[in-house]
């Protein structure tokens, strides 16, 4: 059987509120929709009374420690502001980029600068140590990506070369 098309104006018999044979498809659709989303409701109440299931309501039981950090060393030499900073995996060294256009290593336990590398653009925003510990790499808004070994150092520890 197919259905009948949709009738315009007042239905055969004269009443509105009776379905037309489409309407009668729909309305079921409807109702099946509505039970669909009470039970969802009902899976989300339960969800919500239940903080063990709810890891994020679970987190509101959890006790906030208070935490005194303070500063153990301060790494001073940069004049801009530092946008990153990572360590080696040697846990000694740190390499920073700042907006003043240089790239610094640093020995961490006695705060001195092993290494500066003066960029060709200050618009650096991410720094990295290679996995070796033998480059360090950065990156910025200039789009360019630049590796420079740190072995290749001069004797004051500037102007490292760009490894290609």
């Amino acid at each position: 059987m197919q259905p009948q098309p949709m009738q315009y104006g007042a239905p055969p018999g004269g009443g509105y509120g009776q379905p037309q044979p489409m309407q009668s498809g729909l309305s079921e659709r409807m109702e099946q929709c509505q039970k669909d989303c009470e039970e969802l409701q009902a899976q989300i109440e339960q969800l919500r009374g239940d903080p063990e299931e709810n890891h994020f309501m679970a987190a509101s039981k959890w006790r906030i420690v208070d935490c005194n950090l303070r500063p153990v060393r301060d790494l001073k030499g940069h004049f801009g502001k530092i946008y990153a900073c990572q360590w080696n995996s040697d846990s000694k060294h740190i390499v920073s980029a700042s907006q003043d256009g240089t790239l610094m290593v640093w020995n961490a336990f006695s705060t001195m600068k092993v290494q500066a590398v003066t960029l060709r653009s200050a618009w650096v925003m991410s720094c990295a140590f290679s996995p070796s510990g033998e480059f360090v790499a950065c990156g910025g808004l200039d789009n360019i990506c630049s590796i420079y070994r740190l072995s290749d150092a001069s004797s004051d520890g500037t102007n490292l070369k760009l490894a290609r």
